[in-house]
């Protein structure tokens, strides 16, 4: 199975590609979601922020700039 880079993921979704977004979510979701729980101490907080993290990055995908990393980019 073709294990594609994270930038190429982003910039496919950035054409339209949603499933190459899921595959971000999948690849960035549990690390997302500790980093959330880390900072409210609630597990149902931290799962709204987590989707709401997802959402923003997704409706955010025309800025993503494919020369530099996708994951300090979602976290950022």
């Amino acid at each position: 199975m073709l294990v594609l880079a994270d930038e190429v993921l982003a910039l496919r979704a950035k054409a339209g590609e949603t499933p190459d977004f899921d595959a971000l979510v999948d690849r960035y979701a549990a690390r997302i979601h500790a980093f959330c729980l880390r900072a409210t101490g609630s597990g149902p907080d931290a799962e709204d922020l987590t989707q709401a993290t997802f959402l923003a990055a997704f409706e955010s995908l025309g800025n993503y700039n494919s020369e530099r990393p996708f994951g300090p980019w979602l976290f950022g």
